[in-house]
């Protein structure tokens, strides 16, 4: 009963990467049977999966939905889930070292922030990583890669914007523009153009200290 309330609030965002994440602990035994040379992380058993949120899990989105999503497929394969929260926006190497050393077998960087350092630290380590829109590091048995198509549920969220807004204006806040959330942005107003074609609205990026504001 409690799995299936923690299932319950993992939401879109959450059950893709459940459905990612679901692949990647798979990853180094289907790689090690296609390619045995891929990567010092070919073929690892998979015992501590681990995810790095920038901001605090609990914020009612992104990163908390990756939390309850990373937990639950955990508790379904019988092992260990860590969640290495506040990790901030600046080079996190000592954050996956001080993983590695506390036994990680797949460490997924929950920020499109981290798609650089990431595969560096799995190349350097071997301890395998998944990352955020960034296909072109993708390495077997290494680095896998998650690919979000947001702006289709943004595109809905327009669609109501522009069914139930009063005053005809409504409201984008960002702390940044990363590609992700950019075509998100496009996806609202689209939704919101196609249903409210008088409606205003006003986008605002606060910048990155104020993620968890936004």
């Amino acid at each position: 009963m409690q799995r299936e309330r923690s299932r319950s609030k993992i939401g879109l965002a959450g059950g893709a990467l459940l459905l990612a994440l679901q692949a990647a602990i798979a990853i180094p035994a289907i790689a090690q049977e296609a390619t045995p040379a891929a990567g010092t992380g070919a073929g690892a058993e998979v015992a501590q999966i681990v995810v790095v949120t920038p901001p605090s899990r609990t914020n009612q989105g992104w990163d908390q939905q990756a939390a309850d999503a990373l937990e639950a497929v955990a508790a379904e394969a019988g092992i260990e889930a860590v969640v290495a929260e506040n990790g901030g926006y600046e080079d996190i190497t000592p954050i996956l070292r001080d993983l590695e050393a506390g036994g990680a077998s797949l460490i997924v960087c929950h920020a499109s922030g981290y798609q650089t350092v990431c595969p560096e630290f799995a190349a350097e380590s071997g301890v395998p990583v998944a990352v955020i829109e960034n296909q072109g590091a993708v390495t077997p048995g290494l680095v896998s890669d998650i690919e979000t198509q947001a702006q289709e549920v943004a595109y809905l969220a327009g669609v109501l914007a522009g069914e139930t807004t009063a005053s005809g204006t409504v409201g984008v806040v960002v702390s940044g523009e990363p590609p992700t959330w950019n075509y998100m942005t496009v996806g609202f107003a689209e939704g919101l153009a196609a249903t409210n074609a008088e409606a205003q609205m006003l986008y605002s990026v606060i910048g990155e200290a104020a993620y968890d504001d936004a």
